[in-house]
Order: C-alpha cells, then structure tokens, then sequence
C-alpha cells in the first residue's frame, strides 16, 4: 500500500501574472479547479450522501472546501491559497470518483474521511497527486487492523505507579490549547474501525505536555500510531501521546514527569493525514483490562479521575458511544 508521506508541504501557490494556469509539483489541475469555490449558503449536508444528487454532491464540496481550509489554517495558521483550493478541489473530485465506483451508500461523515485522506495525501506528497495510489489508499482505509483505527500496541501497564501519593488531574498535553474539543470525524468508525482517543491538530513541532504526574513505560514506534509515548499515572491511568516526529521524545522508560515536563513535539509520524496529536486515556477497569475513554471527559473530571466510580462512569460512557457511533454508521463493533 502506497504510504502517506509524513508531513505536509508549505509550499506558495505557482501561478503565472495571468492566473491563467496552476502547476502544482508539475502536476497540472485545471484552471477551473484552481479558482475558489463560491459555497451556496442554501445547500447543507444530509447525513447520507447520493454521489449523484447534485445537491448532494454540492454539499460535499462545500464541505470539503471548509474542511480543507481548517485543516490549513490548524496545521500552518495561515488561510488557504489559490494552490490550497487547487488541492482541494483536486482531491474532493477524486474522492468523488473513487467513492462512486463501491456502488455503495455514503454517510457524509464517512465520505469526508476519504476526501480528508486524499488531501492529506497529496499535500503530504508536495502537493503532487503524481505516483499516488488513490485505489490502495481507499482500501487502507477500510482494512482491519485489530479492530483499533492505530492498530497494535494497546495501552497496558501494571498500574502500580503511585508517586508522590497527591491527587491527580489530567491536564490538556498542549499548553493554552484553543482548537476546541480535537478532530473527532468518525470517532468510532473511522476506515470501519475504533477511533479511540482524540486528535488535536496544532503546527508541527508545537510542545507537547505530560498530562499529570508519572512515569514514562514507553518510547516507541508503531505502523498506525508512528512514534509514541505511553506515560503511567497514579490511580491506575495511562495517557499515550502519539504521532510525534522523529527525534523530538525528550524522554525515556523510568523517567518520572509531571505537567511541566515537555515531553515531546506535535507531528505526523505513521497513520496520520497532517501534524496533529493523538491523545489517549486508558483506565484499568474492575476486571484489570485497559480500556480507553474519552480525554476530554477525562480531562473534565479533574481531581476525581482517580475515583473508582468516576473510572466506571467513564468506561461505560465511552462504550455506549462506541456503540451508537458505529450503529449508526452500519457497523457491528464494540472497542477493541
């Protein structure tokens, strides 16, 4: 399967004093492509897609556009270019292609995470859809993978950190965080398979925080989750911090932190579409099985975290999302 290149290109749009033409990388895209789409305020999404309703597909675009230019200004903090919307409109058109050949039917939830995969292929490739198999990346994204969207390893740990015996609360890992509650576009059913854990776009290279006080049990590198570190808490509690570039871990297994511990850097290391954080929480539940719940909740909680029936409220709360997001997506899973 052709891999996504790791980062995204920051690149300045190629055009001539015209605007008669756009190249991106020496991949032509049309010049009617390469014009910003002008968004019909009156179209809105429904929740299932009809690739041939123009309405429907005018939505999508829509969508799309305002997806694209987000993910922009998130990772790079600038607004789109004339190149961006190139981008854009070149991976939407593709999407559309690609997704219409499955005679399938597509909630637009589910259709955006394919159009996201392919913007975020192409900018990752310099903006070039050149040598890119849009055929394998579709596939990849509905390929079993131990029932986990990141794949192996699962969050696990002994659960006997104890510190320094004071009351813990998580922590946002990205200090001052303003980009709301993290990317959560098909929680659960992201390329058919759990979404655990939530992901928070920021420029690459941003700092990225301890959550709470702990020991470090992991430094590693994995296809799905790219280069990873698992930190463990008191009141059995495990954070993972995922996608980090190359090189940037500023720590090691048996260092002990705390919230003012950088541990490492925003990136876009194994399965990710543009420099973003991947956060879990993990808690060890009655029967001593980790499972993950939602960082935000968990971070909600503040100092009862550590209390066992918080611990069980959040477990069950994630489970019953787990189960109604992919109900309503037309899959049959529970968490991995």
């Amino acid at each position: 399967m052709t891999s996504l290149t790791e980062e995204f290109a920051a690149t300045d749009p190629v055009v001539d004093e015209e605007g008669a033409s756009l190249q991106v990388n020496d991949a032509p895209i049309p010049e009617e492509v390469a014009q910003e789409e002008q968004a019909d305020p009156s179209v809105t999404p429904d929740e299932q897609l009809n690739l041939d309703d123009p309405h429907d597909i005018e939505a999508a675009r829509q969508a799309a556009f305002e997806r694209g230019a987000q993910v922009i200004a998130d990772t790079q903090g600038r607004e789109t270019t004339a190149r961006d919307n190139a981008i854009i409109g070149a991976a939407f058109d593709q999407a559309v292609e690609t997704a219409g050949e499955q005679q399938a039917v597509w909630g637009m939830d589910m259709f955006m995470s394919i159009f996201q995969q392919f913007f975020g292929a192409i900018m990752g490739n310099d903006g070039s859809m050149e040598g890119l198999d849009f055929g394998n990346i579709f596939g990849g994204l509905f390929t079993p993978s131990d029932g986990h969207d990141h794949g192996s390893p699962p969050i696990s740990g002994n659960g006997s950190y104890e510190g320094s015996g004071a009351t813990i609360s998580l922590e946002h890992p990205i200090k001052d965080y303003s980009g709301g509650a993290g990317h959560n576009i098909g929680w659960v059913a992201r390329r058919g398979r759990v979404h655990e854990g939530r992901d928070y776009a920021a420029p690459h290279s941003t700092d990225v925080y301890a959550a709470a006080e702990g020991e470090v049990i992991a430094v590693g590198r994995a296809n799905g989750y790219g280069n990873y570190i698992d930190i463990q808490h008191p009141g059995g509690i495990i954070t993972r911090y995922a996608h980090i570039p190359n090189g940037s871990a500023q720590v090691a297994v048996g260092d002990r932190v705390t919230s003012d511990t950088q541990i490492a850097e925003v990136g876009s290391t194994g399965r990710s579409s543009g420099p973003h954080l991947h956060f879990e929480v993990g808690i060890r539940d009655a029967n001593g099985n980790w499972q993950i719940v939602d960082p935000e909740e968990a971070m909600a909680a503040g100092s009862s975290i550590g209390n066992p029936a918080t611990q069980a409220e959040l477990i069950g709360d994630a489970s019953r999302d787990y189960a109604h997001r992919a109900s309503s997506q037309g899959l049959n899973m529970a968490p991995a």
